[in-house]
């Protein structure tokens, strides 16, 4: 990821974390930001547990 997008993901995790307190809300707030900057379509996990599977 080039610096400036990772830039972009620090900053709107902070501003995310400073308005919403549910990791759902978090990580829908990262993504529609990414989606805004960079076109869809992103994904974003926010949580401390987590699996994923991706086939």
């Amino acid at each position: 990821m080039p610096l400036e997008m990772q830039r972009s993901a620090v900053f709107s995790a902070t501003q995310a974390l400073k308005v919403y307190s549910t990791e759902k809300h978090i990580a829908e707030s990262i993504k529609q930001d990414f989606d805004q900057m960079y076109h869809p379509t992103w994904h974003c996990i926010v949580g401390r547990n987590w699996g994923s599977c991706v086939t």
